[in-house]
């Protein structure tokens, strides 16, 4: 706006015509019957930068598929008698040899068991030898249950998972079946998902975090609790701490988190996640900061780099960082900010500086959440589950599918393992 009423006279008017213009357009496209996009669709930009080129850099040395070593089939081509682009004779050259990699539509086996039965007088029941390779009253082998929930567990959808037997094996069932059967399998492991959680807590090392689940239209939360080798995941109605106290009963090792309050009833040493905390700062110092704020973000940063950058790790390093920390968050702050943060990490004032004292301990809480991220994924495209029956399998499997990504074992030789132990027992 400038100083001269008139100007701004005109302008005022000038928007008033320009809005009821664009009125009139809106109204004149609608009659004519012209689509209007909706406001949530954005408006198509041009490439800002060209797209990176495919392939290795330059100077550096190309790669490729290596040939197989294993050949299960080989074939000969008849010779080229005749030039396909003019018509004369062709002279023979030599052989020369090309690999293809065949995929083989799979294939369906019914196997049918004779199954002695006897009666034991003493027990007053009938007893037969268990099948093989198969879940107690299901119609279908191990194969297809741990294929099933292998393809769940990667976020496929059970009409996805069909659409795959049918095409790839000629196999119809329904989506009820392919439900019951991850239930049956997820059924079966109760007691293996219970010694699960028992291992984890004889490990050294804990992670913790949860994320939003959605059970029939409501909101649950997913936790999972993941070290190196094992993980256990869980799904209820509460984030309360009282989850992590049930699930982490009796765990004495150190456990490694976010600063979110139900981790607070675990009584054992924790490490809160630097990460977290630095995404804070950079959130504040970003949008509303003050000259005090940056120079408290600085000196506590200032304090974390020095600490994980000394080579001598040990009590004394962490004694001297907790009391720097405890002498920073003393001063008296005016900034709103400052106060907030201070209130918060003189919670957890023995608590960030753990691993200055154990060795090999890390900092962050990004293990937890490569751990989840796979249930993240597959709660969007499953939405959640649709009873707390079907949340509870999730979690059974997910526990199991994760714990074997975790080992570096394959998911069905891992299970396929571990049931036939149960099955044999």
């Amino acid at each position: 706006m400038c100083n001269d009423p008139v100007c701004n006279a005109r302008i005022a008017k000038l928007e008033k015509e320009n809005q009821e213009l664009r009125a009139r357009l809106e109204k004149i496209e609608r009659h004519l019957g012209v689509r209007v996009p909706p406001t949530f669709v954005k408006p198509e930009t041009e490439p800002t930068h060209e797209a990176k080129p495919s392939g290795r850099p330059k100077g550096h040395e190309g790669s490729g598929r290596k040939t197989p070593e294993e050949i299960h089939k080989h074939e000969k081509l008849e010779a080229v008698r005749v030039c396909p682009d003019c018509g004369k004779p062709v002279a023979f050259k030599q052989n020369r040899r090309r690999v293809l990699t065949r995929l083989i539509p799979g294939k369906v086996e019914n196997v049918e068991f004779e199954i002695p039965q006897a009666y034991c007088n003493h027990c007053k029941k009938p007893v037969e030898p268990a099948v093989p390779n198969a879940l107690p009253n299901s119609r279908f082998d191990l194969t297809l249950a741990l294929w099933v929930a292998c393809l769940r567990m990667l976020g496929v959808s059970v009409d996805k998972v069909r659409f795959l037997l049918e095409t790839d094996y000629s196999l119809k069932i329904s989506s009820a079946t392919v439900i019951n059967t991850a239930h049956k399998l997820a059924e079966f492991l109760g007691e293996d998902y219970e010694q699960l959680r028992q291992q984890l807590l004889k490990e050294k090392h804990a992670h913790g975090d949860e994320t939003s689940w959605r059970v029939k239209g409501r909101n649950y939360w997913l936790w999972e609790f993941i070290s190196k080798k094992i993980a256990y995941f869980t799904i209820r109605n509460s984030r309360r701490h009282d989850v992590p106290e049930e699930v982490m009963k009796g765990f004495k090792g150190v456990f490694s988190s976010d600063f979110w309050c139900a981790y607070n009833v675990l009584q054992c040493e924790k490490q809160k996640c630097w990460v977290h905390l630095k995404r804070e700062l950079d959130k504040v110092l970003k949008f509303q900061h003050s000259k005090e704020f940056a120079l408290f973000a600085r000196q506590l940063m200032q304090l974390y780099y020095w600490a994980k950058s000394e080579r001598n790790h040990g009590s004394k390093t962490r004694e001297f960082a907790e009391k720097r920390l405890g002498a920073l968050l003393s001063e008296n702050y005016s900034d709103k900010n400052c106060k907030r943060l201070v209130k918060t990490l003189s919670r957890h004032q023995m608590e960030l500086f753990t691993f200055c004292a154990r060795r090999g301990l890390s900092t962050n809480n990004n293990h937890a959440e490569r751990g989840i991220r796979p249930a993240v994924v597959m709660r969007k495209t499953t939405f959640g589950s649709q009873s707390e029956k079907g949340a509870n399998d999730t979690a059974v499997l997910m526990s199991f599918f994760q714990t074997a990504r975790l080992q570096e074992e394959n998911f069905n030789s891992f299970m396929q393992n571990l049931i036939d132990n149960r099955l044999q027992y």
